[in-house]
């Protein structure tokens, strides 16, 4: 997942960027840590579900390389479907890698999208954690 230049120049690193190179390392697959950009410094965790639709929409854009040469290379060789996978810390919405992945699908349409995240924050109320 991009982070804006004022994270990275606050932060000094991409949490995401991190977990993908140990990822790539570890399962020896490639990474492409510059396929997208995002522009604006306002953080989504303190917007509504609506608002991060808006905004992911708006700061979140696909850079003119985008996965290309991967791309490209897959469909000479096989001219099937290609995977990648989204790798991201957090996710709580899901707003943000579901505007990612539909601006990669509307250019590379036989792509298939998988999201790789270390945690989540589930809903108000979830079955989906115990808290006993």
């Amino acid at each position: 997942m991009p982070i804006s230049a004022w994270r990275i120049a606050t932060r000094h690193y991409n949490q995401a960027a991190v977990i993908g190179h140990f990822l790539s390392e570890g399962l020896g697959i490639p990474i492409e840590e510059y396929w997208a950009t995002r522009s604006g410094t306002s953080a989504q965790h303190h917007l509504s579900k609506v608002q991060r639709s808006i905004n992911a929409s708006r700061v979140y854009q696909l850079t003119s390389r985008g996965i290309d040469p991967w791309y490209e290379h897959k469909q000479r060789r096989n001219k099937g479907a290609f995977t990648v996978a989204i790798i991201d810390d957090v996710i709580t919405t899901g707003v943000t890698v579901n505007a990612l992945a539909q601006q990669l699908k509307a250019r590379y349409p036989n792509l298939d999208i998988q999201v790789w995240a270390v945690t989540f924050t589930p809903p108000p109320k979830s079955t989906l954690v115990d808290t006993h």
